[in-house]
């Protein structure tokens, strides 16, 4: 499966992804993530990775690299999309 990665902590090395079936957000913590120490994960990044579930949580394996920056302003589109919807329910 492939997927975007939306938000990514470094230090953690755990990650949320947006995955290509347009289902549920997955999750990959350090053990998940297969990247050599030449590389780096960012938001927008495009990886590759296997689904596992459980219940309704659904994890990464095997999180790899695929292409830097695909869609670099990834988070900050959904978010400016969503801003409409979230101060309607505010009012």
């Amino acid at each position: 499966m492939y997927g975007l990665i939306l938000w990514y902590d470094s230090e953690k090395k755990k990650a949320i992804v947006w995955c290509d079936d347009s289902q549920k957000l997955a999750y990959a913590s350090a053990t998940d993530i297969d990247i050599n120490d030449a590389q780096r994960l960012e938001v927008g990044d495009l990886v590759s990775f296997k689904m596992i579930t459980f219940g309704d949580f659904r994890s990464c394996t095997n999180l790899k690299l695929v292409e830097s920056q695909n869609a670099p302003d990834i988070s900050k589109s959904l978010l400016a999309s969503a801003q409409p919807q979230i101060r309607a329910f505010s009012a």
